[in-house]
């Protein structure tokens, strides 16, 4: 049961409006998809403090989201090289994304439209300091 009512005002907003925002990732956990594979579910925080939830499941064709997102955490992985991927080392980890309004089962939320390298943020420096 909830210790507070769901129309308390200072509730966090559940979204932000889509565009780029910086987040830092809070959780970082193992899992196995719908289909068996072996997955990340990543858990971040924008500066409001709204959560958002993106996952990479490791396959051969989600390869290039993890490579992105490794490179929007300042980690890029050079042509030719293996990453070596430990993702507890994520956690507290600030990146720049372009977020994006999914509206699903009567519930609006965010999700991760695009994982950003640091140079490509209009917000580069919004909330580092």
């Amino acid at each position: 049961m909830p210790d507070h009512p769901a129309s308390t005002s200072s509730k966090q907003p559940a979204w932000v409006p889509p565009g780029e925002y910086q987040v830092e990732i809070i959780d970082v956990r193992h899992a196995v998809s719908d289909r068996g594979n072996h997955q990340i579910n990543l858990k971040l925080r924008t500066e409001s403090g709204v959560l958002v939830i993106d996952y990479f499941e490791l396959i051969n064709e989600e390869f290039w989201r993890i490579y992105a997102f490794l490179a929007a955490i300042g980690d890029p992985v050079m042509p030719g090289e293996y990453p070596t991927v430990i993702p507890e080392d994520w956690v507290g980890a600030i990146a720049n994304v372009r977020l994006r309004v999914v509206r699903h089962r009567g519930n609006t939320f965010n999700m991760v439209a695009r994982w950003l390298d640091p140079g490509q943020s209009q917000n580069a420096d919004a909330w580092l300091s």
